[in-house]
């Protein structure tokens, strides 16, 4: 990640955006961002369905900061695909995971194509 040139982003601001794929196919949204017990940042994405992110069968997917970058105005997955995220286990907020306040302001990658 740090080769990717993290750029400081207040977490309100990444709340909502649109999480990518590399065929900027939308997978989902970014509805919070967690800090686990061990110190690790994700973004808590709802995945499944059609598309990857339509339909009432999704399910809450933690994705690790050190695979994403902003990409503009959204977020892309710049390590994994979508398969991975289909392989994922599903996120529960029981696991010790504090969300992080939206005035936080938290380190992201930056992607270019």
């Amino acid at each position: 990640m740090r080769r990717r040139w993290p750029h400081p982003a207040r977490v309100r601001d990444l709340i909502g955006l649109p999480l990518l794929d590399w065929r900027d196919n939308t997978l989902g949204y970014v509805q919070r961002i967690v800090r686990t017990p061990d110190g690790k940042i994700q973004f808590i994405v709802r995945y499944g369905g059609w598309f990857g992110w339509i339909g009432w069968w999704q399910r809450p997917v933690a994705v690790p900061i050190e695979v994403v970058a902003l990409l503009g105005p959204h977020v892309t997955l710049v390590d994994i695909g979508p398969e991975d995220l289909r392989g994922a286990p599903t996120w529960q907020p029981s696991e010790g995971s504090v969300e992080i306040a939206a005035d936080d302001v938290i380190r992201v990658a930056l992607a270019r194509r």
